[in-house]
């Protein structure tokens, strides 16, 4: 099962917000800047009860202009779920640690799209039913990441194993 984020629904958490774009066809982008760790977060959805673990997230991003294949992008997803009548209060910030991976340019082609998947290995125990709230950033101070632009996502999405 595949549960899809898009770009144009994503909300930024404080101070810390990358530019939503368009295309001139009208598709939803994100940028996320080079010096700077930006946060996108969704409105939390409540799993369905057949969904399974483990969970991988994939991001489709490009860069903004680069053709050097020796820049990487690091990126981090971390998850908040809340089992209904059972865990606390709804509002209390519980994202679990961040699942982090890095990333490579392949290819020479400016703005070519990129998959990058990370396991979901912290994932706030989420389960079939939970109430689920996802984060994507660009950990842009990591010293792995040195992509001297804007990291642009396309598209993100949480997928299990069933």
């Amino acid at each position: 099962m595949e549960l899809l984020f898009p770009i144009g629904a994503a909300k930024g958490s404080g101070s810390t917000v990358p530019e939503i774009l368009t295309t001139s066809d009208g598709v939803s982008y994100a940028a996320f800047d080079s010096g700077t760790d930006e946060i996108l977060i969704w409105d939390g959805l409540i799993l369905p009860e057949t969904i399974t673990g483990p969970f991988t997230a994939h991001i489709v991003w490009s860069g903004s202009s680069s053709t050097t294949t020796s820049h990487t992008v690091r990126w981090a997803v971390r998850i908040q779920a809340f089992t209904p009548e059972v865990d606390g209060a709804m509002d209390a910030s519980s994202f679990d640690t961040a699942n982090e991976v890095d990333d490579d340019i392949l290819g020479t082609t400016a703005k070519r799209g990129q998959l990058a998947t990370v396991t979901l290995t912290n994932n706030d125990s989420m389960a079939g039913g939970d109430h689920v709230t996802p984060m994507i950033f660009r950990n842009a101070d990591h010293a792995n990441d040195d992509l001297p632009e804007d990291a642009w996502l396309w598209g993100f999405k949480i997928a299990d194993s069933g």
